[in-house]
C-alpha cells in the first residue's frame, strides 16, 4: 500500500504475530471468540467470498466456513493470506477514516494500524483525546 512503507508493513506483520500467536485450528480467543489463525476472528469478521474460494471451503455462510474450518484447519500459506488481508483491511479503515495519519511518522501508524487490528476501526475512533493528541503532533 502506497501510504505505509513495505518495512513499515513488515514490523507490523511481525508485531502481530507475536501479539495474536499463529494457531492454524480453529481456537477460542481471550473473549471467548472463534478465531483462527494470526488473530482472525472468525465470529466478527468471518471469512469474504473470495477468502473461502482461496482457501477452497466451497462453502460461505459463517457458521458453515467456521464448522468446515474446525474440521480442516489452515495451512501456514493460507495464515499468512489471512494476515495479508487484514493488514490491507487495517490499513484501508484507518487512512480512510483518519486521512491524516498518511502524513505521520512511520511508528506513529504503526502503532494506530494495530490498534485498528486488534480493536477495529470503530473503538479507535472512540480515543478522541489520544486521537487528538497525535493529530497535533503531540506523541
Amino acid at each position: 500500500m502506497a501510504n505505509l512503507s513495505d518495512e513499515s508493513r513488515t514490523t507490523l506483520n511481525h508485531q502481530l504475530r507475536i501479539d495474536e500467536g499463529n494457531v492454524l485450528h480453529v481456537y477460542m480467543d481471550s473473549l471467548g471468540l472463534e478465531t483462527i489463525g494470526i488473530g482472525r476472528c472468525l465470529a466478527t469478521n468471518g471469512l469474504s467470498k473470495a477468502e473461502c474460494d482461496h482457501l477452497n471451503l466451497g462453502v460461505y455462510t459463517k457458521q458453515a466456513v467456521i464448522d468446515a474450518l474446525k474440521v480442516r484447519g489452515i495451512t501456514q500459506d493460507e495464515a499468512d493470506y489471512l494476515l495479508s488481508n487484514d493488514i490491507d483491511t487495517a490499513i484501508n479503515s484507518l487512512f480512510t477514516n483518519l486521512p491524516w495519519t498518511v502524513s505521520k511518522p512511520e511508528m506513529v501508524k504503526i502503532i494506530l494500524l494495530n490498534m485498528t487490528f486488534n480493536m477495529g476501526i470503530g473503538s479507535l475512533l472512540g480515543f478522541h483525546t489520544t486521537l487528538g493528541l497525535i493529530k497535533a503532533g503531540n506523541y
